[in-house]
Order: structure tokens, then C-alpha cells, then sequence
């Protein structure tokens, strides 16, 4: 039986199987080439429906449809990268981090939001901005006890508090 054995193919099979092997330990969610760490991260426990902003209900069934389909792709990056990507003119970025809660603004600020974060938007589309705030970069991986267990603040972590609708949380002048 062995003379019929073509060592070119078994070594070619046994390579395949040793790849198909490496590629599903990547999908391991402890390994270091798995991105899911990396990704940016939803929160809306502080969203706020009320009006100068709107209320997801307010949305049609297609404008639903095309703001869920872009948090899906905004959350396949890191929030470093959506700050670096322009949109646009090239004079914006899809997310512009404005550090402080703007002082020209139909909004105001929250007191359930809180102190020390930085606030910033998305830019879901021409006049529409998903509004929030992210957890400053030098608080990253502090542990924060809470009800007696550890948890750990992530900067990757963009939490919505307004659906400004109509380009009212930072007014600028029309030129």
C-alpha cells in the first residue's frame, strides 16, 4: 500500500491543516493578532432623547437602517482612526473631539454625564451628529471599584448622550 503514497500530497494537506490551525487560534479572543480590543465600542446608558436632539423613534424606517449600518462600521476601527479620517471637504474628520462641552451650543450640558470626560460627535451624515463623550486617554486602564468589584475605564469606549439632528450641539457661523 505505501507504494502508492504521494508524499508531495499528504505534505501539502498536512501545510493546509497547520494554516486552517493557526487561523483559528487568531479567532481565539485572547490572541494577540485578535483585534477585538481594538474596536470601538457603543454605549447609550446616557443618551438623552430630548429636544434640541431627537429620539430615535423620531427616525425613519431607511434613516434607522443607514445610522445602525454606520455605527457597525464605525465600530470595526479604533476611535483613533475615525479621528484621523477626513470627511468631506477634508477639513473635518468623522469624529471631531472637542475636549469641552461647547459654549455655543442649542444643547445644554448634562448633569447625569460625568465631569472630566471629553465631549466630541460622529458625523452620521451631512447635517446629522451622533453627540457623547469618551473616557480622556490619561484615565485609560484606571480601575475603578464599583459595588465591590474592579472595572476598568477604556478610552475606546464612545458613549452617546445626543442625536443632533439638525447641526445644533457646536453652532457655527454660515459662511
Amino acid at each position: 500500500m505505501s507504494r502508492f503514497k504521494n508524499q508531495k500530497k499528504s505534505s501539502f494537506i498536512d501545510s493546509k491543516k497547520g494554516e486552517i490551525e493557526e487561523e483559528e487560534k487568531k479567532k481565539t479572543v485572547g490572541h494577540e493578532e485578535n483585534d477585538i480590543s481594538s474596536r470601538l465600542k457603543f454605549n447609550f446608558s446616557y443618551f438623552n432623547p430630548e429636544s434640541p436632539g431627537y429620539d430615535f423613534n423620531n427616525l425613519k424606517k431607511e434613516a434607522l437602517a443607514d445610522f445602525y449600518t454606520k455605527l457597525r462600521v464605525y465600530s470595526r476601527e479604533p476611535l483613533t482612526h475615525w479621528m484621523l479620517e477626513t470627511i468631506g471637504k477634508g477639513s473635518g474628520h468623522v469624529y471631531e473631539n472637542y475636549v469641552n462641552f461647547p459654549d455655543n451650543s442649542d444643547f445644554d450640558n448634562p448633569d447625569h454625564v460625568p465631569k472630566g470626560v471629553e465631549w466630541g460627535r460622529f458625523r452620521m451624515d451631512y447635517e446629522t451628529r451622533l453627540v457623547g463623550f469618551i473616557v480622556p486617554q490619561n484615565c485609560h486602564g484606571k480601575v475603578i471599584k464599583y459595588k465591590g468589584k474592579n472595572y476598568y475605564l477604556d478610552c475606546n469606549v464612545f458613549y452617546a448622550v445626543f442625536l443632533d439632528m439638525d447641526h445644533r450641539f457646536y453652532l457655527t457661523k454660515k459662511k
